[in-house]
């Protein structure tokens, strides 16, 4: 059981999002499509 809970632990940890690569409005611009993504404010109440 234990084991199983490491492992659940570690997995969600390399599955979760990061914060990096964002400019400082809070977004970036996608790679494959150009356009410009907004993950956090004030970029999100401005688009």
């Amino acid at each position: 059981m234990k084991t199983a809970l490491f492992l659940l632990y570690l997995y969600s940890a390399t599955a979760s999002g990061h914060g990096g690569g964002l400019d400082g409005n809070g977004g970036h611009n996608n790679r494959k499509t150009g356009e410009y993504h907004c993950h956090r404010e004030p970029c999100l109440s401005s688009h």
